[in-house]
């Protein structure tokens, strides 16, 4: 279960992104898949449900259901194992600023390599961080201008990682390619020429949902976050 939580904490991590780019500019369900060695062959399912300042993130993982509640508005955060009914609360604050830790320059690099990926012409780009992780970005224009404009301004606000009110030298060549309209459909991290771990956007529902459905159930025993979790 340690394992499990470091896992759904490192998709907090990655999925805060995501949820700050929906807000207040979709409202929907979003479906995408996690692959990774650690997990076997079959893909993770996963989506998130997002309204105004809030957001469901739910993950099936083979060792049991994960679910994590956001709400920009109170800047709480709060994973849930329903199986062990137990979750666990933490300041989104304190998760945007392990992102801003963890930030590394990287470089882009455009490729000739062109797929189709889930429905979506998508073009490859080449990232690599300062510390020579590299990661494949497959990008595309086919997504919804209105999805193009909630990333831009997710980026100039300073929600992904960028200092406010300014450009981050670390960002700043994969801010230009949302500029140019492209979001990617999906992030494949490298190691040793390998395909260790993937993130892939399948589709998207943009429909009204129940307020409801972002509520923490009442049977859920809640505790704060342990410190040093996700290695902090």
């Amino acid at each position: 279960m340690k394992y499990l939580s470091g896992f759904f904490l490192g998709a907090a991590l990655m999925l805060f992104v995501s949820t700050s780019v929906f807000a207040q500019a979709f409202e929907g369900v979003i479906s995408m898949e996690v692959s990774s060695s650690s997990f076997g062959e079959k893909p993770i399912p996963m989506s998130i449900s997002t309204k105004g300042e809030k957001s469901l993130i739910q993950i099936e993982a083979p060792q049991g259901s994960m679910a994590m509640y956001m709400d920009r508005s109170s800047e709480k955060m709060t994973m849930v194992m329903a199986a062990q009914k137990m979750g666990m609360e933490m300041d989104m604050k304190k998760i945007e600023d392990m992102a801003k830790s963890s930030d590394q320059k990287s470089s882009v690099k455009e490729t000739d390599e062109k797929k189709m990926i889930n429905g979506y012409n998508c073009e490859l780009y080449t990232v690599t961080s300062e510390k020579g992780g590299i990661s494949n970005w497959w990008m595309t224009k086919d997504l919804p201008k209105s999805m193009i404009q909630a990333l831009k301004s997710a980026f100039k606000n300073g929600s992904m990682g960028l200092s406010r009110g300014r450009k981050s030298g670390s960002n700043h060549e994969i801010e230009e390619l949302f500029e140019k309209g492209l979001l990617p459909i999906r992030m494949e991290s490298i190691k040793e020429g390998k395909t260790e771990s993937s993130v892939s956007f399948l589709k998207y529902e943009q429909k009204k949902l129940d307020d409801s459905i972002f509520t923490v159930p009442t049977d859920i025993k809640i505790m704060q976050m342990p410190a040093g979790m996700g290695g902090h």
